[in-house]
């Protein structure tokens, strides 16, 4: 096997649940593909699973890795391209699967269960996953739930899960550097890890270091998870956040006097806009609504050919006021409700939204800039519809409030 030493002295670990974790470029994705597939030809008739959020982006990374390590080493198996399913002589699988359809995951018995990125799934989807780890296989000789994730803040719930809970006996964290992984690295890359230590300290931790970041300073305290099964809202919103190496983001939020549910979400990397506009409508068609029905769809105004693309497709798209304060304020202003079901990324962006610390500790009325495009779309939309709309005057009205306004 081609890994690092640090990396082989941990391929044979039977933890029951094994996380591993650290900063960028050290492998962790491929050191996961090889105990999948190290797993599958140990155990004869072994059900081997290996999840992440979207199954567009499991495509595009590990279900790659996997096939391509196979090839490389030679060995001999089947695929099923359809099904995403690789079987091996000894009547072992591995098996690709999403979690945007968790539905069709509930009847699963795994023996070893791999989730890379676990870090966009919500505590929701991990609950449901750990209680497959049923199989025979696993009974006879070890099962495995492998997590693979890049860290975020301390308020995530994995933090929780195997950092801090009573789970943490029945858990263990292995950390990879980049520093491992030097071997394999260009210089070119290694130069770029190290400059973040001067542009943002709190990203040169995260992402280069590897390490959890402080979950002090939450921006957002003021919403909940609770949404009526027979709500009829009064007007529904979209948003988008434009990406391609950094995941787009497409919500919709349903309006309902004059509180805000985020109630639909189209989160993904590699999207061109045409890819995103298709995901968008599909949303919008599983919701039964159409891109008529949306109010407005308020876009990150830094990129105008996506905006007009949307307008093109039927959307009301607007620029964005990409005030982050005001912004902030706006969204602090609306009763903010979210489907932690259907939005899981939002859920757990929400929790993890976090002001910046200076070297002193204190904290600065700025966002850390870490996996906030859900934040981002939510600030877009609600901004908007605040000013367009004026709800915090509306608002302050109904509650006696006299406002002197400027004409």
């Amino acid at each position: 096997m081609e890994l690092n030493p640090k990396q082989l002295h941990h391929i044979h670990d039977k933890s029951r649940k094994l996380m591993v974790t650290g900063s960028a470029g050290s492998s962790k994705t491929l050191y996961g593909a090889h105990k999948a597939i190290l797993y599958a030809l140990q155990y004869p008739q072994a059900r081997c699973y290996v999840f992440r959020q979207t199954l567009a982006s499991l495509r595009d990374t590990i279900y790659l890795e996997i096939i391509e390590l196979l090839d490389k080493y030679e060995l001999p198996y089947d695929l099923n391209k359809s099904e995403l399913k690789i079987t091996f002589f000894n009547e072992s699988t591995i098996s690709f699967k999403g979690l945007d359809k968790f539905s069709k995951i509930r009847s699963i018995n795994a023996d070893f269960i791999l989730i890379e990125q676990a870090e966009e799934i919500s505590e929701y989807s991990y609950r449901e996953i750990e209680k497959r780890l049923r199989g025979k296989v696993s009974k006879k000789y070890y099962g495995q739930l492998l997590i693979i994730v890049q860290p975020e803040t301390t308020a995530h719930f994995l933090y929780k899960v195997f950092y801090t809970n009573s789970e943490i006996e029945k858990t263990k964290v292995i950390h990879f550097s980049y520093k491992d992984n030097l071997m394999y690295l260009p210089k070119e890359y290694v130069a770029e890890y190290e400059l973040l230590k001067e542009i943002n300290p709190d990203l040169y931790r995260n992402y280069t270091l590897g390490e959890w970041i402080q979950a002090s300073g939450a921006i957002y305290t003021h919403y909940d998870y609770n949404i009526p099964d027979d709500i009829k809202y009064d007007y529904y919103l979209a948003g988008a956040d434009f990406g391609y190496v950094n995941p787009s983001c497409f919500l919709v939020i349903g309006i309902k006097d004059g509180q805000a549910y985020v109630i639909g979400e189209v989160y993904e990397s590699g999207l061109i806009n045409k890819e995103l506009i298709t995901k968008a409508n599909e949303l919008l068609k599983e919701m039964n609504l159409h891109p008529s029905m949306l109010l407005e769809t308020v876009c990150d105004s830094a990129e105008p050919d996506r905006i007009e693309e949307f307008r093109r497709a039927g959307y009301n798209a607007q620029k964005a006021d990409k005030s982050v304060l005001a912004g902030i304020d706006s969204v602090k202003a609306t009763p903010l409700h979210i489907d932690e079901k259907n939005c899981p990324n939002t859920a757990r962006e929400i929790k993890q939204y976090r002001y910046r610390k200076d070297k002193e500790g204190n904290e600065i009325e700025e966002p850390i800039k870490i996996n906030d495009h859900s934040m981002d779309t939510i600030r877009y939309i609600l901004h908007r519809n605040n000013l367009k709309y004026n709800r915090p005057i509306i608002n302050n009205l109904k509650a006696g409030k006299k406002i002197r306004r400027r004409v």
